[in-house]
């Protein structure tokens, strides 16, 4: 699975490329064109997504890579300290051990969308 999504493709994979452009758009840690609401909005997808996702836990380095350096040199305190959120975010770490991609999360308390 990871070949054929590109995880070791290096520069020219799928992967590398979409974290490349997330890392140069919505998670750009010095534009500031982008809002920060924008950056809040794609931190929660972020997460949402991983938490559902398969496959990606022997890549948590890779995958975390814009969130990370968002953390480190984002352009307020607010957005560095929402990214540092991010990464200890306690769903994608019961998602990282259990191996499920977030399965066991479903319909639980954590399942933002039976809220609305």
């Amino acid at each position: 699975m990871e070949r054929k999504h590109g995880w070791e493709g290096g520069e020219g994979g799928l992967v590398e490329g979409y974290l490349n452009l997330v890392e140069e758009m919505p998670l750009s840690a010095g534009d500031g064109k982008v809002a920060d609401g924008v950056r809040y909005h794609v931190l929660d997808v972020w997460v949402d997504g991983l938490v559902g996702a398969e496959g990606w836990e022997g890549q948590r380095g890779v995958v975390m890579r814009p969130v990370v350096k968002l953390g480190r040199e984002g352009r307020t305190k607010v957005v560095r300290e929402r990214a540092r959120a991010v990464l200890e975010d306690v769903r994608l770490k019961e998602s990282e051990e259990d191996g499920s991609g977030g399965e066991a999360e479903e319909g639980g308390e954590g399942d933002e969308d039976g809220e609305f």
